[in-house]
């Protein structure tokens, strides 16, 4: 299962993946918790979930008071509580199969002080944190987490904000 909240985008990467493996796609913008839970409600129904990417995630590059809060709040929501909430699944699933693996994409910001972007650092120390933490407690499972820490990378990234 793929899931974007860009539909075209995400049927072009369907389409491309498909001749490869099965792929189910689904439209989904994890801004919108009401979108999360149903999402967390599909996973909950995967009985044999290998292996979980959180990679949904953007920038905002304004100053921090000159811009709307509910666009910062909307970044945590996607970047770390719909994280969580569908990691929360996962790893419910991998756990009764005593395996599974997670990757959490964090940021190289993780590690940084961003001045003009003190949320987006913060919600991917937040990430980098839980996913260590996780790790630790699930690791004697052989369930596998791990934080992806990226520095710039060629993507959407700077367009989604």
């Amino acid at each position: 299962m793929i899931v974007s909240k860009d539909e075209q985008q995400l049927h072009a990467f369907a389409k491309e993946v498909g001749t490869k493996v099965k792929v189910t796609s689904v439209v989904c913008d994890l801004a919108y918790k009401e979108q999360v839970h149903a999402l967390e409600k599909t996973i909950a129904d995967i009985g044999n979930l290998e292996i979980l990417v959180n990679c949904a995630g953007y920038g905002i590059n304004k100053d921090f008071i000159d811009d709307d809060i509910q666009k910062r709040e909307d970044m945590i929501t996607v970047h770390d509580l719909a994280t969580m909430r569908l990691t929360y699944q996962a790893l419910k699933i991998m756990k009764k199969r005593n395996h599974g693996s997670i990757i959490n994409v964090s940021s190289l910001a993780a590690m940084l002080i961003l001045g003009n972007n003190p949320i987006y650092a913060a919600s991917k120390m937040f990430l980098h944190s839980f996913s260590q933490n996780l790790y630790r407690i699930y690791k004697s499972n052989n369930i596998y987490i791990q934080s992806l820490c990226p520095g710039f990378t060629a993507t959407n990234f700077a367009k989604n904000g």
